[in-house]
């Protein structure tokens, strides 16, 4: 959930072995899934107009990242982009210099395609051109690819790999019927996922979203309190986090459920609505102050984990949390109504809210009662005004 492109790459190098400005993009949360998806189909002339992010800045970004990507003596390739429904080409930016950051993959020397063995070797040029099609979606072909593989290789040993991920996707094209949706689920995540990171790697992601697409729409009604049987798990695992919001807001009772609490929060994040992220983190505490406490400790939200380290070096307890994170953050009152607290049973909270929108004597009412319930955290409001 980083946005700090340095610590991006360091993760993509690990998990994907290479680098991708783009794969950034939809880490970072500067761009949505769905938009990028409306990209390769041809929808949308440039991927720039879906990036939430000043050129200025994303040029700065990418900048920075090209500085530190020469560390790991990266080799560069431009990434052939083409549209999903056809073989013409994509336009990224209107800016020359933005298009050509954003096309580049970073590729360890190890795994950079080698052309002398491509010409020696025209089972590497048909594997490759396997994975190419598998990632664009186009399954014909794929099988057509497959064929010929087997043909030049009969004893590749990927070949009932490929051969699973072609009957996989032929498969997810028809609807997903109720009883089977558990059982699709297991399938996907411990069969299917590992095989295609496997043979995939950094486009993994497009060639599982219609699958998690399906498995979203097919939970959607679903009433069941595993927390991986609601919509929303599905929907997390594409990055649609439009969909991850409108699902769990629409859920009865989701305030009382931790793990999508703390799945919305993570979906404000990518939204880039701050101050309600801020909110979720301060109903999950108030619900379950343990369970939280472990969740943000994984997050990798730089500015909340700075302000959660800086909470801990104060003499208050986990469950104070929400009422000194108001104190960082006081416009959050704004955004706190009676509603709150009929989800959150906070009393300390409640005190705080109401003494930062006192005056007068009222004030001095509520920081009396605040003295009496935490006098630690009065020193801290004190110390600010």
């Amino acid at each position: 959930m980083t946005r700090d492109i340095c610590e991006a790459i360091e993760k993509q190098i690990m998990e994907l072995g290479c680098y991708s400005p783009i794969e950034w993009l939809l880490q970072s949360g500067y761009l949505q899934y769905v938009e990028y998806e409306r990209w390769r189909m041809g929808e949308l002339p440039y991927l720039e107009d879906s990036i939430l992010c000043p050129t200025d800045k994303l040029l700065s970004q990418l900048n920075k990242g090209e500085q530190f990507a020469t560390q790991f003596k990266l080799v560069i390739q431009t990434q052939a982009l083409t549209s999903w429904q056809s073989a013409s080409g994509l336009k990224i930016s209107r800016v020359p210099k933005l298009s050509r950051l954003l096309a580049r993959l970073w590729l360890r020397q190890k795994d950079v395609p080698q052309m002398d063995l491509f010409m020696d070797n025209p089972s590497v040029v048909t594997e490759n051109q396997l994975i190419n099609a598998l990632n664009n979606r186009e399954l014909a072909k794929a099988q057509s690819l497959l064929e010929q593989l087997d043909q030049q290789v009969p004893n590749h040993p990927q070949l009932s790999d490929y051969d699973s991920l072609i009957v996989y996707a032929q498969q997810i094209q028809k609807p997903l019927a109720a009883d089977f949706i558990r059982e699709e689920l297991e399938c996907l995540k411990t069969t299917i996922l590992p095989v295609a990171q496997k043979l995939l790697r950094q486009t993994t992601r497009d060639y599982v979203a219609p699958a998690w697409r399906r498995l979203a729409k097919a939970l959607t009604d679903s009433a069941s309190q595993d927390s991986d049987l609601h919509a929303s798990y599905a929907w997390q695992q594409m990055q649609n986090w439009g969909e991850v919001k409108n699902t769990i807001i629409n859920t009865t009772n989701y305030q009382q459920q931790p793990v999508l609490l703390a799945r919305l929060a993570k979906a404000f994040w990518y939204l880039q609505q701050w101050d309600q992220c801020l909110l979720c983190w301060c109903h999950l505490f108030g619900l379950d102050a343990k369970f939280s406490a472990e969740k943000i400790e994984h997050q990798a939200d730089a500015r909340l984990l700075l302000m959660w380290y800086d909470f801990k070096e104060q003499e208050l307890s986990d469950e104070d949390f929400p009422a000194w994170l108001l104190l960082q953050e006081p416009g959050l009152i704004h955004h706190i109504d009676n509603q709150f607290f009929e989800n959150a049973d906070q009393p300390l909270l409640e005190v705080l809210v109401q003494l930062l929108r006192a005056q007068g004597d009222d004030e001095m009412e509520w920081r009396r009662l605040l003295q009496k319930l935490n006098p630690t955290l009065l020193r801290i409001f004190l110390e600010a005004v």
